[in-house]
């Protein structure tokens, strides 16, 4: 995810900083912040609260569409990280829901740039491009992790099992599990 970051940061016409938050109950937390500043990132680092006060990425999570903030020192939703986009220099920034294969939010990409300013189209559709990117990409991370905890599950079975677990191929033994090699020692 963060080659992802830095990719579209590197295409962006206006320079900005971009950030995924992956959806986490009702708040999204940092999952990709490369480039952000540290005074950024230990702002969101509790993560955002999905909603009409949680700022771009909170507001894109809630209303499932693309939240725009071309001036962010005059915009109300971005009260709690005031502080931290000041310090950072960020003056506007958007961000874009991330869907899965279902439709549903599962995370939201957000770019901050330092120019208070609508995003150009050019970036809006990279922006858009880069949600659909990363909509995969976390779906097949989790499909993994899903598969891993089954393979740990099934493997702590067979240890854990009082009968006899035995794999070869071609006459040998890949797998015994602790019940099979004592049935083999006796």
């Amino acid at each position: 995810m963060d080659e992802l970051c830095v990719s579209i940061e590197s295409a962006l016409a206006r320079p900005g900083i971009a950030a995924l938050l992956t959806l986490d109950g009702d708040r999204l937390v940092p999952t990709s912040t490369p480039n952000a500043p540290q005074e950024f990132c230990d702002a969101i680092a509790t993560g955002v609260a999905v909603g009409l006060d949680g700022a771009a990425c909170g507001e894109a999570a809630f209303r499932n569409e693309t939240v725009i903030c071309a001036d962010i020192a005059g915009d109300s939703r971005w009260e709690a990280y005031r502080e931290a986009v000041r310090v950072c220099g960020f003056a506007s920034g958007w961000s874009t829901p991330v869907r899965g294969t279902d439709g549903e939010v599962v995370a939201t990409f957000a770019v901050f740039c330092r120019v208070a300013a609508e995003p150009v189209p050019e970036d809006l559709e990279l922006t858009r491009n880069a949600t659909a990117l990363a909509g995969v990409l976390l779906q097949r991370f989790r499909a993994q992790a899903a598969q891993q905890e089954l393979d740990l599950r099934y493997r702590s079975l067979v240890e854990l099992a009082q009968e006899g677990v035995m794999l070869h191929r071609y006459g040998i033994v890949e797998y015994a599990n602790p019940a099979m090699a004592r049935i083999l020692r006796e």
